[in-house]
């Protein structure tokens, strides 16, 4: 026994708290009292051979401390007692602490008697508490050694003192770093009871939060007329104490990312839910300021929650002020007023503007520039009371906060800019006009990202100096085109837009952090190669789309589209095109081969295919398809579709007629290459041929085996029409306008558009309701580049055809522009809608005896409104606006270049409702 004894009095020797008090851990203990040593010490103490076994057993599975205290005071062999007095109903170690009672039981002595009195000692040194998680409101007996080998205390506010304390590693089964906690230790005291409870009910709710940014409770107990809070550290102290210059700024962290994510917090407290506790409830902190909020790592905790509240009910939110005399509270509380103010969470949100406003003021200017911030604030409230507010009274702001915000946004980065905006809001006087949490984090997380996109920004344009590679030049187009989406995104948020712009805030931070990463260098291997990093920069980009909202996502797409068109050398959209076909954005790849052709043609590098040039002998012309035929080709017969060309006047200029041919060249090279065929509505161009009889050039298209052409103006003028369903006509109208889109994007207008160059080809035997679907469109003979300097045939002079040309082209000859085919399309998006053709539509008296301007105006009064009730408003916008040419503001884009086509695809594509 005394070997035992030995032992455990070595351990308590080198383990002492910080108040000099001995103690041994459980761990240490349960090694020490192993079944050798029981059995040994048993033996040693003349315990009868028969007893051993079931006396050992007994110990090691729940005696273990009472037998050491007994070793330790040497009346080892008094373990039998506690056996016969625990009723056959727990362990002896279970009961501990022990009462000087039930000892006298036990060891049938009085209380007087030394063994008694040495175990009533000496227990406390082996029952030493372990710390827990959500081990809440303990009470520990005042004779309770704590395993705390060090304390030091790092604050004092309101509410108590902060001390970070280091645990014993075999006292606590808490996640912790160096074994440290922070303990906030309140005193006793009538209000201080209740102050503890507050905070201790509202730390338990939080909890269930588990919230990142949320100072976490570990637990909390009662000690010694003291309330304690066990918290976990926060290893960079108070914002407070950073921005006053008491600590140095760290490194690590990135100050826009750390309050979006202390704006999270606020927000969750605000909009308290639980699905565990199947409660929503509406919170307010009450006390929001920089001591309030502590730096960990990264990170902003929000805490110090004594003040804060929980209510059932949003208009139940507001409690009575309790007044804290400090520079953050909001205007509407004035504490040397009588009177009963109610704290609603409009006065956390100024609060927390005035948060951001000073932490801002360190990031540009550091701890002096927030200092002076203060100073300047500083007002003489009444004669004798000096505020250092953001305001001056309820109703009365501070001149030089707004003078200093404005300061801070000069000349400011795009994110400061926004920043500075999201203050100005909060800081509003009247609370109604402050922004909400979920609007105030949104935005925050807004300006994070664009804050972290900058220096990823900065080094792919560096990289793509330092290395003329294709796939950077890519990359920086994708990444500006992200960037520009997310811009208009965070400018519906701050315009307080619908709820449902969302983007997905982790994966977006992620990737930017990754993508830094990658231009970085960090963690490249030496076998890493060019390939490898721009693989995974592709994936990154990939991700801050995806993190978009569908709607931006599109809006992305169609900036890079933009970005990649506007390449005019051909070289450059030749690599350009296999680069972004690499990477599956095929429509875009598609674009760039169109684009590629075009620009070759417009250099006159364009290589001409003499096996496109036909025989008109191999052409023997089949029934009319309106002004088109069906005809086969020799020597295999096989069904083809004749679109016609007819001499005009203009043909006679030699210069006009060189013009012309190269463009009929570009035009058949164009619809015979694999890349325009893809484009949703082309047809494959088999080649073209010269008939002198007509006289006329013949553009031969093949089409689908198995099939019987009709036109959009055959279907429209039939007798007994078989309309479409709704969703069918949603996407024949979406399909005709996707076809010009990305026939404009590539430069090419199409200048001869009416529903008789609108084909469909449907199977034989299929319902003639569903003939109307996957319209091809011809008419391209007539197409040209979208240059100042081509040449253009003039308009269309057949009558039936000459309502579809907009009045200032027909009329006044003006130059062909986009607009002009927008209109031709709203004439045929008209046409759908009613289900009739144009001259059907206008068969009136109105329509006579009318100019071409007085037509398109009696359209849009008389015929245009129609469209509400048999296709909807949004689908009757966009034909109006495609009549109207309402694209006012949208001539060019922020890099100068043409955008009548995005405009187009915003006003009207867009708004057309597909049906899926």
């Amino acid at each position: 026994m005394e070997e035992l004894r030995e032992k455990l009095e070595s351990i308590r020797f080198a383990n002492t708290n910080w108040e000099g008090r001995y103690f041994i851990p459980d761990d240490d203990l349960l090694n020490i009292v192993s079944e050798s040593a029981v059995k040994i010490s048993l033996r040693s103490l003349a315990v009868p051979l028969h007893e051993i076994t079931d006396l050992t057993d007994g110990i090691l599975q729940g005696a273990r401390r009472c037998f050491a205290i007994l070793v330790f005071i040497r009346h080892g062999e008094a373990i039998s007692g506690f056996f016969r007095h625990d009723s056959l109903r727990s362990h002896p170690d279970d009961r501990l602490p022990y009462t000087s009672e039930a000892l006298q039981q036990i060891f049938e002595k009085d209380e007087a008697s030394s063994v008694v009195r040495n175990f009533l000692e000496k227990q406390w040194e082996f029952f030493i508490p372990i710390m827990h998680q959500h081990s809440i409101d303990r009470i520990l007996d005042k004779r309770t050694i704590l395993p705390f080998l060090h304390e030091e205390s790092v604050g004092e506010g309101a509410m108590g003192v902060v001390s970070k304390v280091k645990l014993h590693p075999q006292c606590h089964r808490l996640p912790l770093q160096n074994h440290e906690v922070a303990r906030k230790q309140i005193r006793h005291g009538e209000k201080r009871v209740s102050d503890f409870q507050q905070e201790l009910r509202n730390l338990a709710l939080l909890t269930h939060l588990k919230h990142p940014n949320i100072v976490q409770l570990y637990c909390a107990y009662q000690y010694r007329q003291e309330y304690n809070l066990i918290f976990a550290v926060a290893d960079g102290g108070s914002l407070a104490d950073l921005l006053n210059g008491k600590r140095d700024r760290p490194e690590e962290l990135h100050f826009p990312l750390a309050l979006a994510g202390l704006a999270d917090a606020v927000d969750a407290m605000h909009n308290f839910r639980s699905e565990a506790l199947d409660v929503s409830l509406s919170g307010c902190h009450h006390d929001l300021a920089p001591r309030n909020v502590l730096i960990h790592g990264k990170t902003f905790l929000l805490a110090d929650l004594g003040l804060s509240s929980f209510q059932h009910t949003e208009d139940s939110s507001s409690t009575a002020f309790i007044g804290v005399d400090d520079f953050y509270v909001a205007p509407e509380f004035q504490t040397f007023r009588d009177g009963h103010v109610q704290a609603r969470r409009a006065s956390d949100i100024w609060s927390f503007g005035c948060i951001i406003a000073e932490v801002l003021t360190y990031m540009v200017k550091g701890s002096g520039g927030v200092k002076k911030f203060c100073d300047k604030r500083q007002f003489e409230w009444v004669p004798g009371t000096w505020w250092n507010r953001f305001h001056r009274g309820p109703t009365t702001p501070s001149p030089e906060v707004t003078t200093w915000l404005s300061e801070l946004q000069a000349n400011g980065e795009p994110y400061r800019v926004r920043m500075v905006g999201v203050i100005q809001k909060m800081l509003s006087l009247d609370p109604k006009e402050r922004p909400r949490s979920a609007q105030v984090k949104k935005s925050l997380r807004g300006i994070s990202i664009l804050s972290l996109a900058k220096p990823v920004g900065h080094d792919l344009e560096t990289a793509y100096k330092d290395d003329q590679c294709i796939d950077l030049l890519l990359g920086n187009k994708r990444f500006r085109s992200w960037l520009s989406a997310f811009n208009q995104l965070l400018d519906a948020i701050d315009q307080t837009k619908p709820s449902d712009l969302n983007f997905d805030f982790p994966k977006t931070v992620q990737a930017l952090e990754d993508m830094r990463r990658i231009l970085e260098g960090s963690g490249e291997r030496a076998s890493d190669t060019k390939y490898v990093k721009y693989s995974l920069l592709r994936y990154q980009y990939a991700r801050l789309v995806e993190a978009l909202p569908p709607t931006y996502r599109s809006i992305a797409k169609d900036y890079l589209v933009n970005s990649v068109l506007r390449e005019d050398d051909a070289e450059q959209l030749d690599r350009l095109s296999a680069a972004i076909t690499d990477i599956d954005d095929k429509d875009i790849g598609t674009l760039l081969a169109v684009k590629h052709l075009t620009a070759l043609a417009e250099t006159g590098d364009l290589i001409e295919q003499t096996e496109l040039v036909l025989n008109q002998r191999d052409i023997t012309l089949g029934d009319p398809v309106d002004i088109h035929h069906l005809a086969s080709l020799a020597p295999s017969s096989e069904h083809i579709l004749v679109e016609w060309l007819r001499y005009k006047e203009s043909w006679a200029d030699n210069a006009t007629r060189t013009q012309l041919r190269r463009r009929l060249t570009t035009v058949a090279n164009l619809l015979h290459n694999n890349s325009t065929t893809q484009i949703p509505g082309s047809l494959r161009c088999r080649g073209i041929f010269h008939d002198v009889s007509q006289p006329a050039l013949g553009f031969v298209y093949d089409i689908p085996t198995g099939t019987q052409p009709v036109t959009l103006h055959r279907l429209l003028e039939a007798e007994n029409p078989c309309y479409p369903l709704l969703e069918n006509r949603f996407r024949l109208a979406f399909d005709i306008c996707q076809c010009i889109y990305m026939f404009h994007k590539v430069g090419w207008l199409h200048r001869n558009l009416h529903s008789i160059n609108v084909l469909f080809f449907p199977p034989k035997g299929a319902e003639k309701a569903e003939w109307a679907k996957e319209p091809r469109i011809l008419g391209f003979t007539g197409s040209r580049e979208n240059q100042l300097d081509s040449h253009t045939h003039g308009p269309d002079l057949d009558s039936e055809l000459q309502s579809y040309q907009h009045p200032e082209y027909f009329t006044h000859h003006a130059r062909y522009r986009e607009e002009f085919d927008y209109y031709s399309v709203g004439m045929i998006l008209l046409e759908i809608g009613l289900w009739k053709t144009l001259s059907r539509i206008t068969k009136s008296n109105r329509f006579k005896r009318i100019n071409d301007e007085e037509f398109r105006r009696e359209v849009l009064k008389s015929r245009v409104p129609q469209l509400g009730i048999s296709m909807g408003t949004r689908y009757m916008e966009a034909t109006r606006i495609c009549l109207e040419g309402d694209f006012a503001g949208t001539s060019a884009d922020a890099d100068g270049g043409d955008n009548w086509s995005m405009a187009f695809k915003s006003l009207v594509m867009d708004r057309i409702p597909l049906m899926e």
